[in-house]
């Protein structure tokens, strides 16, 4: 599938905020991970439901939505993080996945997670997410991380990847960033809720 996916071969939740059709979601939930994977598209999501009805492996592990990618992080993407810091006993090796697999738009969606939680609510299990975008080539590798560091407002200092995943064109490459978020600010921070907004639109 992608170089995180086999890296990280060992991971409880994975929770997808644009699916598609299952590419990630149904790999995840056979590893024996419980899954929420949204997409907004009618068409995607109808055969998401089915290919999940194909894989009686993936059946009882998978929960799909049909949701714009903003209401499905503030709602269940949020609801389900809480869920597992008051339900889950033993934390030592749990670790959960979010993708964001809509490399023209998903860097669009990340200031949906500045202040989702609130310092009484810090997550107590480690929590990566991975974002694909497309950046100029002309820009270098590092761009890529400059666009997730602007959209979240904070810096990317440890526990991030940048890989290639493909050349699209002769001036745009297809970049997935990886980085771990349970212990950065931005996840915590409520007053920066009107700066998500500003980033959004810039």
């Amino acid at each position: 599938l992608c170089w995180w996916f086999n890296k990280f071969a060992n991971f409880n939740s994975f929770i997808s905020s644009n699916e598609g059709i299952g590419p990630f979601a149904l790999p995840a939930a056979i590893r024996g991970a419980t899954v929420f994977a949204n997409d907004l598209n009618p068409e995607s999501y109808k055969w998401l439901l089915h290919n999940i009805k194909l894989n009686k492996r993936a059946t009882l592990r998978v929960t799909a939505f049909n949701l714009d990618a903003k209401d499905f992080i503030t709602g269940p993407l949020k609801e389900h993080l809480l869920q597992i810091n008051c339900d889950q006993e033993d934390f030592s090796n749990f670790s959960a996945h979010i993708t964001m697999n809509l490399p023209g738009s998903a860097v669009d969606f990340l200031p949906y997670f500045i202040g989702l939680l609130d310092g009484n609510n810090r997550l107590k299990f480690t929590l990566f997410i991975h974002c694909y975008l497309f950046s100029l080539k002309s820009e270098g590798i590092d761009h890529a991380k400059l666009i997730v560091e602007n959209k979240l407002g904070e810096s990317l200092t440890s526990g991030f990847h940048i890989h290639m995943v493909r050349n699209v064109s002769q001036s745009k490459n297809h970049y997935c960033v990886t980085f771990q978020c349970d212990h950065m600010n931005f996840l915590y921070n409520q007053n920066l809720f009107a700066k998500r907004i500003k980033l959004n639109d810039s």
